[in-house]
């Protein structure tokens, strides 16, 4: 197909309405429900009463045949073969007015049937997405691309776009999704990870890579391009955090997604830590799930519709006996190339879902880790407390309501964080609207018998905490 034919498509599937809000309305509520627990019949029941629309849902939202006559005109080229679809083509969002759609292949039944299947929009590329600090005027670069979600994001804010792929069918449904979404300046390269890219520097680096540890047959082997490096353990991830950092520019920011072992006898955290020193960058690590061997190897093979046979299933479990894995956790890696001397890691537990805006507290916390080196006068500060409430907890006594304990729950950041203040923690939070200094809200606090550096201490937590912002 060529640009025209697929500019000719694009605003052929406008046209019908196949947008997001366009398919949540002709499906209504319910049926739109369903379809996200995966069950598609109340879905297939309300697009047959939409027209033309109803027809591009069922064809390449359900997978359905459908007679080609029914859909919107338009060059479809190898999109079809006959009226059934040769991949799932949907509306995913919208930036700025302008629609955008994602080009993936089909698991119909559930079924991963290729070794090169390239995955659609799941929880942890949403997740990558709400995670990545976006700075404006970026040179960007997206390794592991897929079908290209990672790219349409950085392509808002970017001054140009490099996305990579080993998967040369990545490449090819990516060139797809940029088309369909009107997106022109993506650089799509061929290659292993960073290998495309060598002696370049970017702002920002975002990598989902295929960090999925112990499925392949055959260590050297690629099951599925898009779970499995053919690595042994968890040394993708290793490799990929080490890539991200030497290739960040001074001030630049990498968001990776990655597993790591729990291996017997070794502290996850430590392990993680290891990895991170090394870059030369400021590093925050969070874990958001931890999986035992069998629940690990159950999800990833559902995941490609196989039934957890004996052979298979067993075959994976001893893979990781044999790395001493007592559990694999999977967690998201932020790095900034500060330039320090002294680099500053953080690998945190958080196993709270993740929801979006991540990126402006993973940003605040990088700037905290920056800030508190000790070339800055904490005093003259003046610090605003991010979106929060505060839960105080009383119980009846004597003299009324007995307040015993405080805790502010951050709000709408993405992470639930949790703090537990005293009364003069509770105090000081109030007065730091971006008005005050340190300084001066350590003078009043003085009044209720808290010292100054007490004051300081507890800001420079809240600070590295993402609780407590510095003002611009």
């Amino acid at each position: 197909m060529t640009s025209d034919d697929l500019a000719a498509l694009r605003e052929a599937l406008l046209d019908a309405g196949f947008t997001v809000d366009g398919v949540a309305e002709a499906l209504g509520v319910q049926a739109s429900a369903a379809l996200a627990r995966g069950e598609r019949v109340p879905a297939r029941r309300a697009a047959t009463k939409a027209g033309p629309l109803g027809a591009l849902i069922r064809c390449f939202v359900l997978g359905d045949d459908v007679d080609p006559g029914e859909l919107p005109r338009g060059e479809y080229g190898d999109l079809l073969e006959g009226g059934r679809a040769t991949v799932d083509l949907r509306p995913y969002a919208e930036a700025d007015g302008e629609p955008w759609f994602v080009v993936s292949d089909r698991t119909d039944g559930g079924t991963v049937k290729r070794a090169d299947h390239v995955l659609g929009v799941g929880g942890a590329s949403t997740m990558l997405a709400h995670a990545t600090v976006r700075p404006e005027g970026a040179r960007s670069l997206d390794i592991g691309t897929g079908c290209g979600v990672q790219a349409l994001h950085l392509s808002r804010h970017s001054t140009s776009v490099v996305a990579t792929d080993l998967n040369p069918r990545c490449l090819d449904l990516a060139r797809l999704t940029f088309a369909l979404s009107g997106i022109t300046e993506v650089d799509l390269r061929e290659g292993d990870l960073f290998a495309p890219v060598t002696g370049e520097q970017f702002d920002v680096v975002v990598a989902n890579p295929p960090f999925v540890i112990g499925g392949q047959s055959v260590v050297g082997s690629r099951a599925f391009t898009y779970r499995d490096s053919g690595l042994v353990g968890d040394e993708l991830s290793r490799r990929v955090i080490d890539g991200a950092a030497e290739h960040l520019a001074k001030g630049g920011t990498a968001t990776v997604l990655a597993n790591w072992l729990h291996v017997r006898g070794e502290d996850w955290q430590q392990r993680v830590a290891d990895w991170l020193a090394p870059t030369g960058c400021d590093a925050i690590a969070l874990q958001r799930e931890v999986r035992d061997p069998s629940e690990y190897v159950g999800t990833w093979l559902r995941d490609v519709g196989r039934d957890l046979s004996e052979d298979e299933y067993a075959a994976w479990l001893d893979r990781l006996s044999a790395l001493e894995a007592e559990a694999i956790g999977f967690g998201l890696v932020v790095l900034r190339r500060t330039g320090a001397a002294v680099p500053r890691v953080v690998v945190e537990d958080a196993p709270e879902p993740a929801l979006p805006p991540l990126a402006p507290y993973l940003a605040a916390r990088l700037d905290a880790l920056d800030l508190l080196r000790g070339e800055v006068d904490l005093g003259s500060l003046r610090p605003v407390l991010a979106p929060a409430l505060l839960d105080v907890l009383a119980v009846q006594g004597d003299l009324g309501w007995a307040e015993v304990a405080r805790t502010l729950r951050l709000a709408g950041a993405g992470i639930a964080t949790e703090v537990e203040l005293d009364e003069a923690g509770a105090a000081l939070l109030a007065g730091c609207n971006g008005e005050h200094s340190l300084d001066q809200l350590a003078d009043v606090l003085a009044s209720l018998g808290v010292e100054r550096q007490a004051v300081l201490a507890s800001a420079t937590e809240l600070l590295l905490r993402g609780v407590l912002r510095r003002t611009r």
